[in-house]
């Protein structure tokens, strides 16, 4: 039989085992919080990792993309000019032997994000001669639209036709 001097051992023993085992899952479950952090972090600095190689990628092609930017600014400037439209058109016209009669422009047209410029252009020349200043606004670094030209002879006899173009320039606000 056991005595009062074995139970009291024999109790402090299990308590000191559970108190181990107690103290053994509370570290265990720090231990996972911590892993679990350090995933987290892990994750995080992944996607800062991924963010820099995306950064580093822009900066590498930084005169690459400033020069689209410049480009697309030509394309589709920040204000109408009406000057540089004529100028273009008047230029446009000399190197293509015909003459530039009139140029004028029609209300403004405001989008979302771009402003449409209406623009009817009256000249005369040979048919073409007309056809390349047509090629030549499509080549040109502005963007515009044609969106109606009308012809007309000049006289039965003459080669000379007379053209009526409208077109629209853009800007963007």
């Amino acid at each position: 039989m056991m005595k009062n001097k074995d139970y009291a051992i024999l109790t402090l023993v299990v308590l000191l085992v559970l108190l181990i085992a107690f103290s053994l899952a509370f570290r265990v479950k720090n231990i996972q919080a911590t892993l679990s952090e350090i995933e987290n972090e892990r994750d995080a600095i992944e996607k800062l990792y991924e963010k820099a190689l995306y950064f580093q990628d822009i900066k590498s092609r930084e005169a690459e993309l400033l020069s689209t930017v410049e480009m697309y600014k030509r394309m589709v400037p920040g204000e109408p000019d009406k000057n540089g439209i004529i100028k273009t058109m008047y230029q446009l016209a000399e190197n293509n032997g015909i003459n530039l009669n009139k140029i004028q422009f029609g209300q403004e047209i405001k989008g979302q994000r771009l402003i449409k410029v209406p623009v009817t252009i009256n000249l005369d020349g040979n048919y073409f001669d007309i056809i390349n200043f047509l090629k030549g606004i499509r080549q040109l670094e502005r963007i515009y639209s044609l969106i109606n030209i009308n012809l007309s002879r000049a006289e039965q006899s003459s080669d000379r036709i007379y053209a009526d173009i409208l077109l629209n320039a853009y800007y963007e606000r």
